[in-house]
């Protein structure tokens, strides 16, 4: 996978993110120095190719999810090295700064390739945010905070 779309993938799995919510992100709605992020839109494909902006999926999808400091240093350089300065700017931008359609990021991250290669053909993107929830439980976390933290 590759260095653009490798922040993408993080933090979709550590912060519980939906494709639309991931793909909806600007600039100003990350904060590297507090380690949160903060979901308050969706991209949503209609069936025509349309790609529309709105709110997230539930109500309690407008929310404010911590980020582990891992990924942090990644993010920072992706922030830096891809996305425009601009505090509007989108996060993980398609071609030419547009929103990422799902097709150009499974071309972009090789993802048939690298599900296939550690044995999880069919693997999803949607998937990433199940393992955040699964360790969430085992942790024995309150249903409450991680269905916030899931939206």
């Amino acid at each position: 996978m590759t260095r653009v779309t490798a922040p993408q993938r993080r933090l979709a799995t550590f912060a519980s993110r939906r494709w639309g919510e991931a793909t909806a992100l600007r600039r100003c709605d990350v904060d590297l120095e507090a380690g949160t992020v903060r979901i308050r839109a969706a991209f949503a494909e209609r069936s025509t190719g349309e790609i529309v902006l709105g709110p997230p999926k539930s109500k309690a999808g407008r929310r404010i999810v911590g980020i582990p400091r891992a990924i942090i240093p990644a993010l920072r350089e992706h922030l830096s090295v891809f996305v425009a300065t601009d505090p509007g700017a989108l996060v993980f931008p398609g071609p030419k700064g547009v929103p990422l359609r799902r097709g150009n990021f499974n071309r972009q991250a090789c993802w048939p390739h690298a599900v296939r290669a550690i044995g999880a053909e069919g693997l999803h993107f949607h998937c990433a945010a199940v393992p955040s929830s699964c360790h969430l439980i085992r942790l024995q976390i309150a249903p409450h905070p991680y269905g916030e933290r899931g939206g």
